[in-house]
């Protein structure tokens, strides 16, 4: 706003009559962004060209910081484009900020341009820059496009790691893609990388997605084994993978399991099990699941709801 600019310009011109020198700029330019706004920050920025005082590279970057910690992609692009006009030098390091400001954003298809820029701004990529750019796919749900990042990472030379698989597999569930989720985590074993619980849990969520019983099944089997923690968001996964395949027996064997384990019990777990009763037509066994719930604090929604009332009217 202009208010603002000119309320930023006089402070800066009554502090530094004679032009700040290059080193406490960037303090300026990093303190406004990280103690008060983005804005003021970019009216100081504007203040200094106005000025002609000197603006360099660490000042731009002092300020591509901050837009990724405050999700402003907008102004990261900005910061980007002004760095060329003024043939500023440019790094990976420059990018992968902007590529973190537009993940942070969900915004994916800004993320993937500003990869390709990079490349033909004849710099390399490297782990941030992919785990980045995989992540911003990973939560706007575009697996294909994870997935081909992810390749194109394994031909490199870049090392891989457990949380840009995380990030690729979890796209992978969100897609209802449990084959691909599959094959990312024999590819993990193949190339040593240690799968921990949130592996685990995003392939049990794609394999409940496509009603994958058995192998959600394994899966947990391999957590049990691995000697990882087992939790909420994996096991009530996977009683609704049960109860999707009506298996409402081994469905309710899991809900025990969180019950003898202390594994908190949720609104999801309760109505996936709920349902899994429904389904096997035993309305007492819903009826005493409901009334946990209470016993819990935990809030029944229209699922839970439903699915108590059916099991009711299918047990007659």
């Amino acid at each position: 706003p202009i208010f603002q600019l000119g309320a930023v310009s006089a402070k800066l011109d009554q502090v530094f009559p004679k032009g700040p020198d290059a080193c406490t700029s960037t303090r300026i330019l990093s303190g406004l962004a990280s103690k008060h706004s983005i804005d003021m920050a970019f009216c100081a920025l504007s203040w200094h060209q106005v000025n002609q005082y000197e603006v360099n590279r660490y000042h731009y970057s002092a300020l591509l910081n901050a837009c990724a910690r405050a999700e402003a992609w907008t102004k990261a692009l900005q910061l980007l484009s002004e760095m060329h006009h003024r043939m500023l030098e440019m790094d990976t390091v420059c990018f992968n900020v902007a590529i973190s400001a537009c993940e942070k954003s969900g915004e994916w298809e800004a993320a993937l341009q500003l990869m390709k820029s990079l490349a033909q701004s004849q710099l390399q990529f490297d782990t941030i820059t992919f785990s980045a750019a995989i992540s911003s796919c990973e939560k706007c749900s575009k697996w294909e496009q994870a997935v081909h990042l992810l390749f194109a990472m394994m031909q490199s030379t870049l090392e891989l790691d457990t949380i840009i698989f995380n990030a690729t597999i979890s796209a992978c569930e969100k897609g209802s893609e449990w084959e691909r989720a599959w094959e990312l985590h024999i590819a993990m074993v193949q190339h040593n990388i240690e799968m921990d619980t949130i592996t685990v849990s995003a392939m049990v969520g794609a394999c409940e997605k496509c009603r994958k019983w058995k192998r959600a099944l394994q899966l947990l089997g391999m957590m049990v084994d691995g000697k990882m923690q087992l939790d909420t968001i994996t096991l009530s996964a996977a009683i609704s993978a049960g109860e999707k395949c009506c298996e409402w027996e081994k469905a309710l064997h899991l809900f025990s399991v969180m019950v003898q384990l202390s594994v908190e019990l949720n609104t999801i777990t309760f109505s996936a099990t709920i349902s899994a009763c429904e389904k096997g037509k035993e309305w007492s066994k819903a009826l005493h699941i409901f009334s946990m719930m209470a016993r819990d604090s935990v809030r029944p929604n229209t699922i839970t709801f439903g699915a108590a009332i059916s099991a009711c009217e299918k047990g007659g």
